[in-house]
């Protein structure tokens, strides 16, 4: 997605993407250990949260300077840095890749699921939630096009 998002503004009126999160966190079954990965981590609020539930590297990745700055500003603990999910730079780092509301607003689907897969470490995971009905049949169109064995 263009354009500019007003960090302050998302942080104050985003409790409905807040309240998915925290429940996809609670079905993840975090051991406590895990190098965690969070696209499209926004005001950082999230990428907080998962850093207090692991003591492993949590990163929070952003297209928009504007979060990322409001994300920095605002937390010490996870790391955050301006990236886009389209052209993710991680090789086997993360035992976890999450994201929450995100995904659904990027435009090429392959080169996102393509990244989150060299950047997990062997037999991690991604957990993926993309709100709307069917915006995100590209994703699935994706997935099952590149995992033979997805269904």
């Amino acid at each position: 997605m263009s354009g500019t998002w007003q960090a302050q503004a998302y942080a104050a009126h985003s409790k409905a993407q807040e309240t998915w999160a925290k429940e996809l966190i609670e079905k993840i079954g975090l051991s406590g250990n895990e190098s965690i990965l969070d696209i499209g981590c926004g005001d950082g609020k999230i990428t907080n949260y998962l850093s207090e539930h692991t003591c492993g590297e949590v990163v929070g990745v952003d297209l928009s300077t504007e979060m990322i700055a409001y994300a920095q500003a605002t937390f010490q603990h996870p790391g955050f840095v301006q990236m886009d999910a389209q052209k993710l730079e991680f090789e086997e780092r993360f035992d976890v890749v999450f994201s929450n509301a995100a995904l659904h607003w990027v435009s090429d689907h392959e080169a996102v699921m393509r990244g989150i897969y060299k950047a997990l470490k062997p037999n991690g995971k991604a957990i993926l939630q993309m709100g709307g009905e069917g915006n995100a049949d590209e994703v699935f169109a994706t997935l099952k096009s590149i995992l033979p064995d997805y269904a």
